[in-house]
């Protein structure tokens, strides 16, 4: 039971980081289209 718990609060860590990651590489994405638009 115990270790059931402590693999859940990992994944949803993991997910969190993951998370984290896709909004990260979809700012830049639209950043970089930004700059290409205004030059």
């Amino acid at each position: 039971m115990g270790l059931q718990s402590v693999d859940q609060g990992s994944a949803v860590q993991t997910e969190l980081i993951f998370t984290a990651i896709v909004i990260r590489i979809s700012m830049e994405f639209s950043r970089k289209a930004k700059d290409e638009e205004d030059s």
